[in-house]
């Protein structure tokens, strides 16, 4: 058993399961300013959730976990749902 902090647990366990470098991780979080891809709301390495295409892997980016979890439940979705759903939305907050 090895005496490995939790971020470096953290960090090594996304560089397998999604194929990027420990730099990299570092690297792509301080382009977003630590903040989250969507809502801008502050995140750290420990916290950042690796957004990436469940089909080809392609990694967009760190998201926080609340938008993470959100764009989990919109992938399920085609596109044009997401945009006539949007549409729906913003003709119904204006009644």
């Amino acid at each position: 058993r090895t005496n490995t902090c939790n971020e470096c647990k953290t960090v090594l366990r996304r560089s397998k399961k999604y194929k990027i470098s420990v730099d990299d991780q570092y690297r792509l979080l301080h382009l977003q300013d630590y903040s989250c891809a969507l809502c801008i709301t502050g995140i750290t390495i420990m916290s950042a959730h690796l957004d990436h295409d469940h089909r080809t892997g392609k990694i967009r980016g760190f998201l926080c976990r609340k938008c993470n979890l959100a764009m989990d439940a919109i992938d399920s979705f085609p596109i044009e749902w997401i945009r006539k759903a949007l549409v729906y939305r913003s003709r119904r907050a204006q009644d």
